[in-house]
């Protein structure tokens, strides 16, 4: 439905987006991820028809709409976007706003689409009432019932949960995915939140500087870093200290302050160490106070179920974040034996 094909964008000559190419297949939800300032917004527009591309080639559908010699423009382009203001018509009501974009339709298809969708977002005891009457959620709800009325061939949404309550954002984002697998709709989302590209998107871009860093699931982005700002951005973690050491005909392993693990590196016609920086996760430790390494407890932060530590390693003076049930009740200051249990092994 979405390709990307080594998109270049320059803003007064500057490089805003370097050689960025991604696919979306039809009823796919793809995310956008990155920090403030990474392009992503940018990227957005261009698929949107809000900006010209410097190179490379935009195609929705089977249709190219964007390259070097076209651009087609974003009335034409069968796209619907959903801003971070919401942008509904203040002197429109729900269903007005929702019906807007809908005049090429007979009057009884506009009322059957319309009662559709208003079923769809749970709008419907709320239809004659006026923006400024809605909560937030009620009105990103609006605004998203109004981008789906046509029947988008692409939907795009711009940082859509941002106005919202951090309470509000993670049920919504569930909604808002269950109407769009039920729309068979393809969607693109700019976020910088993960919790939100978490919950909503299939595949996610992890943006940086203008270019991808990786494309995939949010579970290969959190347990299969390609690069060290992906492991370092997705998540929460710590690096720490180690050395590789291969041998030939032998296999290799990674050596630290918090115990030993193969390497996975093929082995080599000499010996050679290199040193690296293991990436661990809050949720690769065990409590182990027979045999396990010695850490002291900097900081904690309770979260219900579970509770954040920062530990400090007693031999490197490394620091750790650790996730424990929270019967573990352990107090800042306190000394607790640990053990890495890691099921993916990733160091750079």
């Amino acid at each position: 439905m979405l390709t990307l094909q080594n998109i270049h964008i320059n803003i007064a000559e500057k490089p805003i987006i370097n050689d960025i190419s991604l696919t979306l297949k039809n009823g796919e939800i793809g995310c956008l991820l990155g920090p403030s300032g990474c392009g992503k917004t940018t990227l957005l527009r261009a698929i949107a028809g809000f900006m010209k591309t410097s190179g490379g080639e935009i195609v929705i559908r089977d249709d190219i709409v964007s390259s070097p010699t076209t651009h087609v423009d974003v009335t034409r382009r069968q796209v619907g976007v959903v801003f971070q203001d919401f942008a509904l018509f203040p002197h429109l009501t729900v269903s007005q706003n929702i019906t807007f974009g809908l005049h090429q339709l007979s009057q009884p298809e506009q009322h059957q689409r319309l009662e559709e969708l208003l079923r769809l977002t749970q709008l419907t005891d709320f239809a004659q009432q006026y923006p400024h009457q809605l909560s937030g959620g009620q009105q990103q709800r609006v605004a998203i019932a109004r981008a789906l009325a046509p029947k988008p061939d692409l939907l795009l949404l711009d940082e859509p949960f941002s106005a919202l309550d951090p309470s509000l954002r993670e049920s919504l984002a569930l909604d808002i995915k269950a109407l769009l697998k039920y729309e068979n709709v393809t969607a693109l989302l700019v976020t910088h939140d993960q919790t939100e590209a978490f919950t909503i998107a299939d595949k996610i871009a992890v943006m940086n500087q203008g270019h991808i860093e990786q494309y995939a699931s949010a579970y290969d982005l959190y347990h299969e870093p390609d690069t060290f700002f992906v492991a370092n951005f997705v998540g929460e973690g710590r690096f720490i200290e180690g050395t590789v050491s291969m041998t030939p005909n032998a296999p290799a392993y990674l050596y630290t302050a918090m115990g030993e693990f193969p390497a996975h590196e093929e082995a080599v016609l000499s010996p050679l160490e290199k040193q690296v920086k293991l990436l661990v996760r809050p949720d690769d430790f065990v409590v182990d106070e027979q045999g396990g390494f010695a850490v002291n407890v900097v900081s904690r932060a309770f979260r219900g179920a579970h509770t954040l530590y920062t530990f400090e390693s007693v031999n490197s003076h490394e620091e750790l974040l650790c996730l424990l049930p929270s019967h573990y009740d352990y107090q800042v200051g306190a000394r607790v034996g640990i053990r890495l249990e890691l099921e993916h092994v990733i160091y750079f």
